[in-house]
């Protein structure tokens, strides 16, 4: 995939559904994105005190710790990973998203 940003239609798609069957295109970008961070990859994690999730990136390091972001907290899986979804796009595409 080349970086040009990609048509706004896909954000819609994922935000839409991101759980379901994706086009051609979007499975094609999802797999570009996740394979792009840089900086370790981003993951969900689900709070113990209740069905609230929060964001962490995996270090680079075997042996180096998660590291959870504080906050925000999210009501649901879904909305993190739309939350994350946007974050990979715009690390991406250079920030220029929607």
């Amino acid at each position: 995939m080349n970086r040009t940003i990609p048509p706004l239609s896909l954000l819609e798609e994922f935000r839409a559904n991101p759980f379901g069957q994706p086009s051609p295109e979007l499975g094609t970008l999802v797999q570009y994105l996740r394979g792009h961070d840089t900086t370790g990859p981003w993951v969900v994690v689900l709070d113990n005190l209740g069905p609230q999730c929060r964001l962490a990136r995996i270090p680079k390091g075997r042996w180096d710790p998660v590291e959870v972001e504080p906050s925000p907290v999210y009501p649901s899986v879904a909305a993190a990973e739309i939350v994350l979804f946007e974050r990979r796009w715009k690390e991406a595409f250079q920030r220029q998203s929607a």
